[in-house]
């Protein structure tokens, strides 16, 4: 009868090395699959929203380009990193209190 020819190695060391073989390859392929899970779980789709309520849009471009400098010195950009509402009431008071409740109703956080 033919036997194969004797490397020399002992049995017990062949399974080790083909175990570890079998737990590297399951780490690589366990590593590759989680990249695009940790990688989608850090870039957040949720884009912060702001209202911003004004009693007239003549008298406003020094204020809102005074609350968009604010904004961009804390890291924030209009339409990037952040979305804002604006609502004006045209120089009529008695319409601030039903555009704030428009403000508030309006679905704020949307994922």
């Amino acid at each position: 009868m033919f036997s194969a020819p004797s490397l020399g190695y002992d049995t017990a060391f062949v399974i080790m090395v083909a175990r570890r073989r079998l737990e590297l390859i399951a780490l690589l392929v366990l590593g590759m699959l989680c990249v695009p899970v940790c990688a989608r779980a850090q870039r957040s789709p949720h884009v912060p929203r702001l209202g911003y309520l004004g009693l007239d849009v003549t008298m406003a471009p020094q204020r809102q380009a005074a609350f968009l400098d604010g904004l961009r010195a804390l890291g924030y950009e209009e339409g990037r990193t952040i979305a804002i509402e604006y609502r004006w009431a045209e120089g009529r008071p008695d319409r601030l209190p039903a555009l704030a409740a428009e403000l508030v109703g309006l679905p704020w956080i949307s994922w």
